[in-house]
């Protein structure tokens, strides 16, 4: 399922879960515990006969739930949740698509490796030098 984060709009916020609407349909993010293994399912909701049907579009193996939201004086608001940091967790965990946040999350972990390269390279050098050093 494609997002944009302009159409995200968070209605309620608890502990376990994050209630939000997208073009018009109701979401439902829940994160469930057993001792110490989690989860987080993404639902959408359905109302038949009065009541929701939680219709499931996808899990994941842990938990995401935490919003952030811009500083304010006055105290927080849904509104002011940050839809974008917020879609981008959704997008990390396979949860939703946005092309444009895949491709970022993509070069981020393509620089990530490159770094990882580095450091192997040069732990791998110090070590040597330590040998050459203390031998």
């Amino acid at each position: 399922m494609e997002m944009i984060a302009n159409k995200i709009k968070i209605r309620k916020v608890k502990a376990w879960a994050i209630y939000f609407d997208y073009e018009g349909k109701k979401f439902l993010l829940h994160e469930s515990s057993d001792c110490y293994e989690s989860s987080t399912t993404l639902y959408e909701r359905v109302l038949e006969n009065g009541r929701y049907k939680l219709e499931t579009i996808e899990s994941y193996y842990g938990k995401i739930i935490t919003l952030n939201y811009f500083s304010s004086k006055v105290g927080r608001t849904y509104s002011q949740v940050d839809t974008e940091k917020f879609l981008r967790k959704l997008v990390y965990k396979k949860l939703v698509q946005n092309k444009k946040i895949s491709n970022e999350l993509q070069e981020i972990e393509q620089e990530i490796e490159k770094y990882k390269q580095i450091e192997d390279f040069c732990r791998c050098k110090r070590i040597n030098l330590e040998y050459e050093l203390f031998r």
